[in-house]
């Protein structure tokens, strides 16, 4: 009897310690703009047989306000142009803690909800691009979407990202950073880096 209770407790202790090491879903971002880079000129299809110029605008961020390991959905993230009434999706995520990109995944392979489109907001466009992510002209283009991840909160290097959005800059420069719903940044690309 005794050893059947050993190993129960045992085993509700392995269980408890599997399940706290699960990080836990980042619901709530607040961040810090450390940089935003010298826009470039890149090609991204509107449609997937059509190319349009967008400007590249780069931008660098310090997630803060959480010190343990978050899993988090970087599909929530997005660039407002107010102006032209544009919502973008990232073009692609530089994760600084493991000098890697975000995962990302084609459309059609991708096996959660679509959160870009879910916090779509009234009155304007989701420019959601086709990009080509080998060199050539007569590679296909398709759409992605980016992985959950897990950003390590304990040191401040880990939770420093890169955005690259398409966007046009025919107006003042001036972008609203979206999580989910809500502002969390503006940036103004007239002003230094």
């Amino acid at each position: 009897m005794k050893k059947i209770s050993l190993f129960i407790i045992l085993k509700i202790i392995l269980i408890s310690s599997i399940s706290a090491q699960v990080p836990l879903e980042l619901n709530d971002v607040s961040l810090d703009i450390t940089y935003i880079g010298k826009p470039t000129t890149w090609e991204f299809g509107k449609t997937k047989e059509t190319d349009v110029k967008h400007n590249l605008i780069i931008f660098k961020v310090l997630l803060k306000g959480f010190d343990t390991d978050k899993l988090i959905d970087l599909n929530h993230f997005s660039l407002v142009d107010s102006e032209n009434k544009m919502r973008y999706r990232p073009f692609q995520i530089d994760l600084r803690f493991t000098n890697r990109q975000a995962s990302r995944i084609r459309i059609e392979d991708y096996k959660y909800e679509d959160t870009f489109l879910k916090y779509s907001i009234e009155g304007l466009e989701n420019f959601d691009q086709f990009c080509r992510y080998q060199l050539g002209k007569n590679k296909p283009r398709y759409q992605h979407r980016f992985e959950p991840t897990i950003i390590e909160g304990k040191k401040k290097n880990n939770r420093k990202l890169t955005f690259y959005f398409p966007a046009k800059l025919d107006h003042s420069g001036i972008f609203l950073i979206y999580w989910k719903d809500k502002v969390v940044g503006k940036i103004n690309l007239n002003e230094k880096g």
